[in-house]
């Protein structure tokens, strides 16, 4: 396919030590050659695919900066175009000046997601890939991660691609046995039939169920400290984020409003949330936080349930328990104050 030839900064928009200029298209590789000058002499557009070259990048007679160029001739790239990376020091303006450079060499600027709609339309990808790609970078943890990099490198296409054959080696046999009766072509059975649909049918039953917890370990998982007052709530909460993200103090009733951060403990990203002690409200302020508390209980998937081993009964902690038990959500009790 014929695009314009266009160009990003494919690094983070912050300063490091490199930044890296990429340049996707028919021209990807005549464009690099305007700007960059090896000290090999060599033409950007006389190396080999998988290669890499030393240079400078200059325009109009004016040096910007060192940089690496590094060339992917098509199919065999990212986006299955010709590609230039242009890696150079990582600094904010260099990188935005180089970008310049580059766009005035004849390259317009990519769109956000582009080079992967790109790698999509030239068959280098499926859309379950391309969707991964967002997901590796976005990844907050090592489950998250090679969860995606699992569907990045086509654990998901497999198990559909699997299930299409199947069905269609199946239809293709139906026609076949169907149409040409005199052919010695084995007879297509009710049961075999039932029997290849049965298996596509679980398969995608599977995938569907484990829906839910992809979606937790990719965006973690909704978790509520919850309590009576004064049992070690925003404690919890504190040693959890690893700093003083709740107020802690001796007084019952501390905790108003919802208090929330985003914690990885082990592999599992958990989106929690402290809250206010549930007890009778003492004035209007604390009755909407319990109010508040409630709510952010019920959405939850986890319930880290915190009492007070002293001054709390087990009658009193099954009595705050109750609403819960059938919610389907997960339950954890922890004993404070021991």
């Amino acid at each position: 396919m014929n695009y314009d030839t266009v160009a990003a900064i494919s690094t983070a928009q912050g300063e490091g030590g490199i930044g890296v200029i990429r340049i996707s298209g028919d021209d990807a590789l005549r464009i690099a050659d305007k700007i960059f000058y090896s000290v090999s002499g060599k033409k950007v557009t006389e190396m080999k695919g998988y290669t890499a070259s030393f240079g400078k990048i200059s325009e109009n007679g004016e040096d910007i900066d060192e940089a690496v160029a590094l060339v992917f001739k098509a199919p065999h790239s990212y986006t299955g175009e010709d590609v230039v990376e242009l890696s150079c020091h990582g600094g904010l303006y260099i990188t935005k000046r180089v970008l310049r450079a580059v766009l005035n060499a004849g390259a317009v600027p990519a769109q956000a997601g582009e080079f992967t709609k790109r790698a999509f339309l030239n068959g280098k990808i499926d859309l379950t890939e391309a969707e991964a790609v967002i997901d590796i970078i976005s990844a907050k943890s090592r489950g998250a991660a090679r969860s995606a990099l699992c569907v990045k490198e086509g654990a998901l296409r497999k198990k559909i691609d699997g299930v299409k054959n199947d069905l269609l080696s199946m239809a293709a046999h139906l026609s076949a046995w169907a149409d040409y009766p005199e052919e010695d072509i084995a007879e297509v059975t009710a049961d075999s039939v039932i029997e290849t649909c049965d298996n596509a049918i679980k398969c995608f039953k599977s995938l569907l169920d484990s829906y839910d917890c992809g979606q937790a370990v990719k965006k973690g998982i909704d978790t509520v400290i919850a309590g009576r007052p004064n049992v070690g709530k925003s404690t919890l909460m504190n040693l959890l984020s690893g700093y003083e993200k709740s107020i802690v103090t001796d007084i019952p009733g501390t905790t108003r409003d919802i208090v929330e951060d985003t914690v990885t403990v082990g592999d599992v990203v958990l989106n929690l949330s402290d809250t206010a002690g549930l007890r009778d409200a003492q004035d209007s302020i604390e009755a909407i936080g319990i109010e508040k508390t409630l709510e952010k209980v019920a959405q939850a998937a986890i319930l880290l349930y915190v009492f007070d081993v002293i001054q709390t009964s087990p009658q009193q902690v099954q009595e705050d328990l109750e609403k819960w038990m059938n919610s389907g959500k997960h339950i954890l009790l922890i004993a404070n104050k021991m």
